[in-house]
């Protein structure tokens, strides 16, 4: 035996092991805990799971009992006696210990039936992480209980829903608010996890990768009114968390509170603004007429396909609220969605979109996105596509941030009545030809694998095929109206009520409107020509303008502080870049004079 030994010292250079070396360690487990945990995980455990003993398991975000025990052959009770749990949650980041259960392994776990659970009919425009949301369940229960290898799945088939702690979905999918328009659901209210309380106010699990602006904008309450609720010393909140929503008058600006909320609690003054009355709500007028006729009383001749929307804002005194708008549309030119190429006009609703599909995921503009092709990998700072694809106008920029929210996303979730959209669309991408010489679709329907990374975490994202409807048959389709109702929407999400803004977070809305405010090299001729008249030590302009196939077009948002107005002016014609020039001359001319205020019919 000693011979061995020796010779084993000798060959192996005093190394011997029974489990070899060189093998390579499995991809870290990145993880953010959601709560204070007892123990983490090191980082060697978390680069390297094998490193575990065999009765641990690292609880990764979207694992439950339920899908732990099915891995392991365990039943909930066995691991809630092993870890002395009280209740089924769970946190990632720590360890769980997993007793000896049934030797066979995951495959012979217990899988839910028919009789333990119930059946839901796949709508148009579903996917799983909504109904595993809308269910109470994870993504990984849903996948297990329908023995599935992917998350696409396609309107008419029919899926198991295991016992989750959730809403019911077999009424055709009650509490879904985002039921495509022809849909034969009617549209119910979002996020219906608001439980009755006793008082009138409800109460709101949080879900993985909801902010508070999120909660508050759904719950039409404003972010200072959520924290007061629930004595929130900052807006960080964690998945699992209990939030008390409270009785909102559904006004007022969306991240209004949270200084002064800070200042309070610090003073021992946390609840004297609790519930505080919100501005009345601005009145809306549609005028087809004035425009055109004030606009050629100045001896404006209109070039082809000329289409025009001016919106003028009044603010209340201390501008915390809209208190009036006039939208004057040149004819009704400004609602018509069809006969002209928006070009990169829309490339706001991509950056707008990926904001919000990133923080609903738990990250930030500063994640990096990777594209797995089959090429290559390609990897960007989320805020660098938005600057790019605003500032500069990058048609490659724009593709990877419609690839990034994915094609039903943005038809289904974005591109909704709720947000003032009816006939937006996106079909093809931008610079078609290199972006395929890049490696990647000739439709914005696909979408490849994607990993999202920030600091210690990752999430992945599968390869995706859209199947949203859409009536869109041009590359990108809009009207005026909805590029004025977003410019609205961004640059006045502190003034408007909560239930109509994006819900930007406050750091991606300073991004995004540093970037629509950015100086370009071209696309600056409407902006030049309403400067012409609209000038001031303060007055700002934010836009975004597009050119293709003779098209130009321009969004623009302007401000004067002091006559504490502003101004959206959204405007298309042809042929090219400077067809648009003698308008705007002429609409900041109306705009100085005050012809459009003396015009109003109010």
């Amino acid at each position: 035996m000693r011979s061995v030994w020796l010779l084993c010292a000798l060959l192996l250079g005093w190394g011997c092991k029974s489990t070899p070396t060189d093998l390579p360690a499995p991809p870290p487990e990145e993880v953010k805990p959601s709560a204070p945990i007892a123990r983490e995980a090191t980082p060697a455990e978390e680069r390297d799971e094998s490193a575990l003993p065999a009765t641990e398991h690292l609880i990764r975000p979207g694992d439950t009992l339920w899908a732990i025990g099915l891995r392991y052959g365990c039943s909930i009770e066995e691991l809630r006696d092993k870890n002395d749990l009280t209740g089924n949650t769970i946190h990632p980041g720590r360890r769980l210990l997993i007793p000896a259960c049934d030797p066979a392994g995951p495959t012979q776990g217990p899988k839910p039936t028919p009789a333990a659970g119930r059946s839901y009919t796949i709508r148009a425009g579903d996917f799983l992480e909504r109904i595993a949301a809308h269910s109470g369940c994870s993504v990984p229960e849903l996948m297990a209980a329908n023995e599935l290898t992917h998350d696409v799945i396609y309107a008419g088939e029919t899926l198991l829903i295991p016992d989750c702690a959730g809403l019911p979905l077999e009424d055709s999918a009650a509490a879904d608010d985002e039921t495509p328009p022809n849909a034969t659901a009617p549209p119910v209210e979002p996020e219906k996890s608001l439980a009755a309380a006793a008082d009138g106010e409800t109460t709101h699990i949080v879900r993985p990768g909801e902010y508070l602006g999120l909660i508050a904008s759904r719950a039409g309450c404003n972010v200072g009114e959520i924290s007061r609720a629930n004595d929130l010393q900052d807006d960080m909140i964690r998945a699992g968390q209990r939030l008390i929503i409270p009785v909102c008058e559904g006004e007022g600006r969306l991240w209004d509170g949270l200084d002064p909320l800070r200042q309070e609690r610090r003073a021992g003054e946390l609840r004297k603004s609790a519930r505080a009355k919100a501005p009345p709500r601005g009145r809306v007028v549609r005028d087809n007429t004035t425009l055109e006729e004030l606009m050629r009383a100045r001896g404006f001749r209109p070039p082809p396909h000329f289409k025009a929307l001016v919106v003028e804002i009044r603010f209340n005194r201390n501008r915390t609220a809209v208190a009036q708008e006039h939208w004057f549309s040149w004819r009704e030119t400004g609602y018509e969605p069809r006969g002209w190429n928006p070009a990169s006009t829309i490339k706001l609703y991509a950056a707008i979109a990926a904001y919000r599909k990133a923080r609903r995921l738990g990250y930030s503009g500063d994640a990096r996105i990777t594209f797995h092709g089959n090429r290559r990998e390609h990897t960007f700072v989320l805020n660098d596509l938005v600057r790019d694809a605003i500032g500069p106008s990058s048609n490659i920029a724009y593709n990877y941030l419609v690839s990034f929210v994915g094609f039903d996303r943005i038809h289904n979730d974005f591109f909704h009545s709720r947000f003032g959209f009816r006939h937006a669309g996106l079909r093809r991408p931008y610079e078609r030809e290199n972006w395929m010489n890049l490696g990647w679709s000739s439709s914005l329907a696909a979408s490849p694998r994607i990993t999202l990374r920030e600091r210690n975490r990752t999430h992945e994202i599968p390869p995706r095929t859209g199947r949203a409807q859409t009536s869109c048959h041009s590359a990108a389709c809009t009207s005026l109206a909805e590029l004025a109702g977003t410019m609205r929407r961004v640059m006045l999400q502190e003034q408007l009520p909560a239930g109509e803004a994006f819900g930007l977070h406050p750091t991606d809305l300073r991004f995004l409107r540093r970037a629509l405010a950015s100086e370009r090299n071209r696309g600056q001729g409407v902006v030049n020509g309403l400067g012409r008249h609209l000038k001031g030590p303060r007055v700002n302009f934010f836009h975004k303008a597009g050119f293709s196939q003779q098209w130009f077009s321009d969004n623009v948002y302007v401000y004067n502080p002091r006559l504490n107005r502003a101004w959206i002016i959204t405007m298309a014609g042809k042929p090219g870049r400077d067809s648009l020039d003698e308008a705007a001359r002429v609409i900041g001319q109306l705009i100085a004079g005050g012809a459009l205020g003396k015009a109003r019919s109010l």
